[in-house]
């Protein structure tokens, strides 16, 4: 069955688009002289993870993923917590990658990308 979305450049268009939204994305080796970008988030029932590294073109590439489900107890927490807990497990997964290498840290939740843009994660106060 053939539907028509107008023309045949929305057709092509749109046959592009389905094309590429099932082919499967291949993931890059690691350069470890290149700095990674790290891209966490949490929901209710689960935390997800990419590690990524640019390419010459400034392109980002997987070269990772990890994911995991919260359990009963992890659902109930705070919203806050839940992205903080995406950040460790995903330092602790990726952890040989990350070892030594510089780190882009991405989240979409805003209070706790007010503390990854301190300079120092250290509190002042406490030197």
């Amino acid at each position: 069955m053939s539907h028509s979305l107008g023309g045949k450049e929305q057709d092509d268009a749109f046959n592009t688009l389905r094309h590429e939204l099932v082919k499967a994305p291949v993931l890059a080796h690691p350069d470890p002289t290149q700095p990674f970008v790290v891209t966490t988030d949490a929901s209710k029932v689960g935390l997800g993870d990419e590690l990524s590294q640019e390419d010459a073109q400034g392109q980002l590439h997987p070269v990772a993923y990890f994911s995991r489900a919260l359990t009963k107890r992890e659902r109930s927490y705070p919203t806050y917590d839940r992205e903080v807990m995406a950040m460790r497990d995903m330092l602790k997964h990726f952890r040989y990658y990350l070892l030594g290498a510089q780190v882009v840290m991405r989240t979409d939740h805003k209070p706790l990308l007010k503390i990854l843009e301190q300079k120092d994660l250290l509190d002042e106060e406490r030197h």
